[in-house]
């Protein structure tokens, strides 16, 4: 897939609503707004680091970025397509891509970074949004168990207290 077909297959092509959410698949709708926030924050304001894979940018591992020349694999061009045509992202996407590709990079490898720092973006927000759910589900557990284990309490001290009445009282009728 070239450049002319990713330009040719972009924002206007034909809507496909299922196609457009691809690139998004596996994020919760919760969090959906911040991952795409993330990756508009990318493209627009640090589009150079798609020269690189994200493993780049932190370790120096010599197979970590194999550059890739050819076609993209018919998934990757799926996602390609589904990244152009998402609104949240195009036309910068479409600015970027044609801004790097082929001057810097070849556009087998932009997409590869591409999708890599999308993947790392998407992984950290959603283990952090779940990560929270988890917290917030065990958090609620703890003040259910801490409630009926009050309430367990009360009733037995209830109960204790009903049966120092009912003694008292036959200690004073003299039973």
């Amino acid at each position: 897939m070239g450049q002319q077909e990713s330009r040719a297959q972009g924002p206007d092509a034909p809507e496909d609503t299922a196609d457009r959410r691809l690139l998004w698949k596996g994020v919760p709708e919760p969090v959906l707004w911040l991952v795409q926030a993330q990756v508009r924050q990318l493209i627009t304001n640090h589009s150079m680091a798609l020269l690189t894979r994200p493993e780049d940018l932190s370790a120096n591992d010599a197979h970590a970025s194999a550059i890739r020349q050819g076609e993209l694999l018919p998934h990757e061009a799926a996602l390609a397509n589904s990244a152009l045509r998402d609104r949240t992202l195009s036309p910068r996407l479409q600015r970027v891509l044609d801004r790097l590709v082929p001057s810097q990079l070849s556009e087998v490898a932009f997409w590869d970074n591409f999708f890599s720092h999308v993947d790392v973006l998407k992984v950290r927000i959603v283990t952090d949004f779940l990560t929270a759910q988890d917290q917030a589900q065990a958090e609620r557990a703890r003040q259910q168990l801490a409630a009926e284990q009050a309430a367990a309490r009360r009733k037995l001290e209830a109960q204790r207290e009903a049966e120092r009445r009912k003694w008292a009282a036959e200690e004073a009728s003299g039973v």
